[in-house]
């Protein structure tokens, strides 16, 4: 009886071959070119990523996804983040402290991956679901805060851009576990990616099955929070409140 690991390898080539015979057989391969070298480079089933390699992994991943869904519990999105925000988590997420030049550099990093909100073909769709805390959080201070809300306010009438607030009074058993990132590449036959990430590092998902346990998970988040609408005015009246 050939061995779970040789069994695995062998499922797991064989589905990489499916993916790129379908891909062959399209004749638009230029146009998914990136995502096939973004995931590529991050693709290994539940591998845990280091401490190190964390803050690259989504940004990586990102330039070749064509949608992304986020669930955010503490804090804005890293691609909905304005510099002053994101100055602010980068500085107090580490308690070991870093220099002020490598904040900024985390910061350049950051926002240079908002660049795939606003690509001139194909820019990535992006639905985040937040908590309604992330919305009262003074990250920074209430300043920053308030300048924050404003962007997302702004960015949110995008067309590609959907942000919907989870309220306090709401509870969705499913998603108690914590925030996820999860990404399609439009790629034929491929189910995409989820990216959760700890204190300790990060881990890419791309077993079809725990991909859809957390699309459950998105569809009941989304079922219970506001609607887009409905989660601007409250992104507003949050500002306004400051």
């Amino acid at each position: 009886m050939p061995s779970s690991s040789h069994s695995g390898a062998s499922a797991s080539a064989c589905r990489s071959r499916a993916i790129s015979s379908a891909s062959r057989a399209r004749p638009s391969i230029p146009s998914i070119a990136p995502s096939l070298r973004a995931k590529s480079s991050i693709a290994d089933t539940w591998r845990p990523l280091p401490r190190s390699t964390v803050s690259a992994a989504p940004a990586t991943l990102e330039q070749g996804a064509t949608a992304i869904t986020e669930f955010g519990v503490m804090t804005v999105p890293g691609l909905l983040q304005t510099r002053e925000y994101a100055t602010a988590v980068l500085a107090s997420g580490e308690t070991g402290g870093i220099t002020a030049r490598e904040v900024q550099r985390r910061v350049e990093q950051r926002l240079r991956r908002q660049a795939a909100l606003h690509r001139d073909h194909d820019a990535v769709r992006v639905t985040a679901i937040l908590d309604e805390s992330v919305l009262r959080r003074q990250v920074g201070g209430p300043d920053v805060l308030r300048a924050q809300l404003g962007h997302l306010s702004e960015i949110s009438t995008l067309p590609n851009v959907s942000i919907r607030v989870l309220p306090y009074t709401t509870v969705v058993p499913i998603a108690l576990s914590g925030p996820f990132i999860q990404m399609q590449f439009g790629l034929p036959g491929d189910d995409g990616l989820v990216y959760v990430e700890d204190r300790l590092g990060g881990r890419v998902i791309d077993d079809p099955d725990s991909i859809d346990e957390y699309t459950l998970v998105t569809s009941a988040l989304l079922d219970e929070s506001l609607s887009a609408a409905d989660s601007r005015t409250m992104i507003d009246q949050s500002g306004d409140h400051l």
